[in-house]
């Protein structure tokens, strides 16, 4: 069951806990900042975690928190990765609490209500450069978690993020 079917009737914005300190930029891209995509793949995934989702998480609440993975794959050390539901004109804090070197990962929880299923990340490395990514749509997420999978292609600055549910 995707997380949409769990979030029923709720109008206030929702908070999200997962790493911690503090990114609080503009979203307007600079000449630092690269837009990139999600994956179109992440369609097909939604639909069989959301499947896979148990009775139970099928009742009504006005948030649900859900399990995140970020995986950093993009051959540097991220030194920030914010996020904020999509369409504010900030990000929110930065989620890591230290460096995430290439390879490794970090989990935390996100919580999500009816107002604030699609969001806007940018992660950031210690030369500054940050790429955005927009509208990364939870809204058939599986309540078990999710992983975001960040890579980026250096011979064309674009980077990835790749969202897949457990």
């Amino acid at each position: 069951m995707g997380l949409k079917r769990n979030i029923v009737g709720v109008a206030a914005a929702g908070a999200m806990i997962m790493f911690a300190a503090g990114c609080g930029s503009s979203s307007t891209p600079s000449a630092t900042t690269t837009a990139a995509s999600t994956s179109a793949a992440s369609s097909a995934a939604a639909s069989t975690a959301a499947a896979s989702t148990s009775a139970a998480s099928t009742a009504a609440a006005t948030s649900v928190t859900v399990p995140i993975t970020v995986v950093n794959n993009t051959g540097v050390e991220l030194t920030t990765f914010c996020a904020s539901p999509s369409g504010q004109s900030s990000w929110g804090s930065n989620l890591l609490t230290s460096t995430l070197a290439n390879g490794e990962s970090g989990t935390g929880n996100f919580t999500f209500t009816a107002d604030t299923l699609v969001w806007d990340f940018q992660m950031g490395d210690s030369e500054g450069t940050t790429i955005d990514f927009y509208n990364v749509d939870f809204t058939n997420a599986s309540t078990s978690g999710a992983t975001l999978t960040l890579t980026f292609d250096s011979s064309t600055g674009t980077g990835t993020l790749t969202p897949s549910w457990s």
